[in-house]
């Protein structure tokens, strides 16, 4: 089987999709698959297929293009992978003509068009962005959903919305998360004490950690707040704060802005780091936290680094929370709403190795049953293969 993936981003560019996109690929290709990605990156890290550069992704020229590639390539099954923002970021995600050039294609190259979904639309509320973003990026969705031949949803709850709204359509889509976007090093032999001895900090010092960018969905009060409280009780442990994925500055500005700029001594930005290292990072965590505003979902690769990396993690739930998953029973999850109880998790936690260490071994076990690129990998292909199947009878 070839599958032709179009991605707007792909590596070394630092992004969510990108990552995402790159890890998938390297884990079908152990399965046999063959690829052909489409993206408008000129530089892109190696990988063992076919890569098209395209200019300008969506319009005449480029699925005209692409669909003679497509059957030059012979593919089987073409994936988009979709974020608004990255579809169209000179108009905040809004592109009306969209569905029409997923119909297009599928016309064109009468193969099965499937949509990635990473980000569904803009919030439809009652204010300006929510009228002029929220309203044309839902409809925008439905049109791809109507035209597509599979969805593949990140997190279960936005997907049994549209069950809901399209129940035709029901069949037609599925839950696929995101795996982790950093993996263990293999062969890594570094422990913690290890990892802290060589970044040149005390083996007796509590590391926390942070893994993820600035985004505006992260709950950086929860943390904040956390460490303020950490600092007090663990006064010999001398506790820090890393940030993984923002800079100092960045870092600076967030406690700035939240007013607990008081703290900043032990709250480092790290910055990007490459796998490795990363890694590494991860391994010497005695904590990991991810408050997110929107609730943890299965969309967050940084989380799911976390997990596969077997440490306890503290987090929220919220909107976007899949009520069916056991939450409880591989990390520490309390409301968004209950910072106070988010800030008690940290101390309980960071004060009881035995408990975080035992919460990191579940974590660990249920990720490589539930959430690893095998099983995703896996669950993909059934579908296409079943696309498959429809196509040749």
């Amino acid at each position: 089987m070839r599958l032709g993936i179009i991605s707007t981003t792909f590596p070394p560019k630092k992004c969510g999709v990108a990552d995402y996109t790159y890890k998938l690929i390297n884990e079908l290709i152990k399965h046999d698959i063959d690829i052909s990605i489409f993206t408008e990156m000129a530089e892109a890290a190696p990988f063992s297929g076919e890569l098209h550069v395209m200019q300008g992704l969506f319009n005449h020229a480029f699925i005209n293009e692409l669909a003679e590639l497509i059957r030059r390539d012979v593919c089987d099954a073409v994936i988009v992978q979709y974020t608004p923002t990255l579809i169209a970021p000179k108009t905040c995600g809004v592109y009306l003509r969209l569905p029409f050039w997923l119909a297009r294609l599928r016309k064109l190259t009468r193969v099965p068009v499937c949509v990635m979904v990473h980000e569904l639309h803009y919030p439809v509320e009652p204010n300006l962005r929510g009228i002029f973003i929220g309203i044309p990026t839902v409809i925008q969705f439905a049109g791809m959903a109507l035209v597509s031949d599979h969805l593949f949803f990140s997190h279960r709850v936005p997907m049994e919305q549209w069950n809901r709204r399209l129940p035709y359509k029901r069949s037609k889509f599925s839950w696929l998360p995101v795996g982790a976007n950093i993996e263990p090093v293999p062969d890594q032999k570094m422990s913690s004490p290890d990892v802290k001895k060589m970044a040149q900090i005390k083996s007796s010092r509590k590391i926390i950690i942070h893994f993820g960018g600035s985004h505006l969905s992260h709950g950086f009060l929860h943390m904040f707040h956390s460490f303020e409280e950490a600092r007090k009780i663990f006064v010999g442990d001398d506790p820090v704060l890393l940030f993984v994925g923002m800079t100092q500055h960045e870092v600076d500005q967030k406690l700035g802005e939240t007013g607990m700029s008081h703290i900043k001594e032990n709250v480092i930005g790290i910055g990007y780091l490459g796998p490795e290292e990363a890694s590494c990072w991860l391994a010497a965590a005695d904590l990991v936290l991810a408050p997110f505003l929107d609730g943890v979902s299965t969309r967050r690769g940084s989380m799911m680094a976390a997990f596969t990396h077997g440490k306890a993690m503290v987090t929220t739930s919220g909107r976007n929370t899949d009520p069916l998953l056991p939450w409880n029973s591989f990390c520490s999850i309390v409301s968004v709403d209950d910072v106070d109880g988010f800030k008690k998790e940290v101390i309980r936690l960071l004060g009881n190795q035995r408990s975080a260490e035992e919460l990191g071994v579940c974590a660990k076990k249920y990720y490589d049953c539930h959430f690893s690129w095998p099983v995703i990998a896996r669950n993909l292909i059934g579908v296409l293969s079943t696309l498959r199947e429809k196509r040749y009878g």
